[in-house]
């Protein structure tokens, strides 16, 4: 891809792959459901782009967020 409405080579965007996981498991009790999951995003610690178009015709981009653990705890009642 490239980083302008232009095809010029200096603003192409190489090309690369993200992994992200996630676990998780749930349960019942007598008054509610426990949840918890366990999550990675950019598991390889890549370095992407964000880009966005505007709405004049401008483009816009961001370095996308670094390798992200995290988890979810849930108790539904």
């Amino acid at each position: 891809m490239f980083g302008t409405v232009g095809n010029s080579t200096l603003t192409r965007v190489p090309d690369y792959g993200l992994a992200s996981f996630s676990a998780g498991t749930g349960g019942k009790l007598a008054h509610g459901n426990p949840e918890v999951s366990v999550w990675l995003n950019n598991a390889f610690d890549k370095t992407w782009w964000r880009l966005v178009n505007g709405d004049d015709g401008a483009v816009a981009g961001w370095r996308g967020e670094p390798r992200t653990l995290g988890a979810t705890l849930a108790y539904n009642y």
